[in-house]
């Protein structure tokens, strides 16, 4: 089990900043379930910095393979999650040494998204690469060494996609709830194969990564 041992606090004003784009632009492109601040932090923020230091000791294990840059594709991203709470910290850590591509088929979402990231970067609060891409994951010819993604559609659904935008050595970090449901998604997967780890549950919530390679 991972122990989220991380004190984000230094990042407050950034995450917080965050939050609050991210409910002003609900009002108008329903971009998330939570409708106050307090719950979009507990939803979304938290989780999505969940896994953060099994992210981290992926990014660095790359970057000790000689790497120069490693990419990070966060597919069907919506509001930015967990691109944008990611960004804000390993931007912090990596600079320019890890770069986010923001992948999501809906024009509203992208356009919500682009100007969030504008904000921050202009308040100074993301200061590494990040990408939107406004498209279908079909059409993406580009191959990236993390994938990581929250909500999406059943996994073996589109697996042979996102196998396919995986390079040779890279790592698919999937975020799940309980232990079974990571199961039951693990054991249908024919491209991709790989193991669950359970992290610590966020107020009585059960989380899980799928960590799938090919």
């Amino acid at each position: 089990m991972i122990e989220p041992k991380v004190d984000f606090s230094k990042y407050n004003d950034a995450l917080t900043s965050y939050a609050s784009l991210a409910l002003e632009w609900r009002e108008h492109f329903n971009l998330t379930g939570a409708s106050s601040y307090e719950e979009f932090m507990d939803l979304h923020i938290k989780d999505s910095l969940h896994p953060f230091s099994y992210i981290k000791g992926e990014i660095d294990a790359r970057l000790n393979r000689a790497g120069d840059i490693v990419s990070i594709a966060d597919l069907g991203t919506g509001a930015g999650l967990p691109l944008v709470p990611l960004s804000i910290v390993l931007g912090d850590i990596f600079k320019s040494r890890v770069e986010f591509i923001g992948i999501d088929q809906s024009t509203k979402r992208c356009t919500a998204l682009k100007s969030m990231i504008a904000t921050l970067r202009l308040n100074g609060f993301i200061k590494n690469h990040i990408e939107i891409i406004n498209n279908n994951i079909e059409t993406i010819k580009n191959q990236y060494d993390i994938i990581t993604f929250r909500a999406f559609r059943t996994l073996s659904d589109v697996e042979k996609v996102v196998a396919n935008l995986l390079k040779s050595d890279g790592v698919v970090i999937a975020y799940k709830g309980d232990r079974e449901n990571a199961k039951n998604d693990l054991q249908k997967l024919k491209y991709l194969s790989g193991e669950i780890v359970e992290l610590e549950s966020i107020n009585g919530r059960q989380r899980s990564l799928l960590i799938l390679k090919h």
